[in-house]
């Protein structure tokens, strides 16, 4: 049984996102996290440390946001993403979707 995907506030614009991302729950996911960098005022923080599990479509999804935050001259930054994820974009060519940015300073 697939666990619904969620999008929640939390401390500092952080936004949790819990469940499992597959194709019959990233529809939903996308709208929420569209909407959430539409409303942003410059800067959004997806924190993915409550994913239960994650196919392909996470890809897409992380994709998405990015366009989205594009064209909206907005910051977006992934955090505690998945391991299999990360071994899906390197399958994919697009590591730099998942690495996080360097500190500095």
């Amino acid at each position: 049984m697939t666990a619904v995907a969620q999008l929640v506030e939390q401390q500092g614009g952080v936004w949790q996102v819990s469940g499992d991302i597959h194709f019959d729950t990233v529809v939903s996911l996308n709208d929420a996290g569209c909407d959430v960098i539409a409303q942003s005022d410059g800067r959004c923080r997806f924190d993915f440390s409550g994913v239960s599990s994650v196919n392909t479509v996470a890809l897409s999804l992380l994709l998405s946001w990015r366009r989205k935050a594009l064209q909206r001259g907005i910051e977006v930054e992934f955090c505690a993403l998945p391991s299999v994820l990360h071994a899906i974009a390197a399958l994919s060519d697009l590591q730099s979707l998942v690495v996080a940015p360097e500190v500095t300073g």
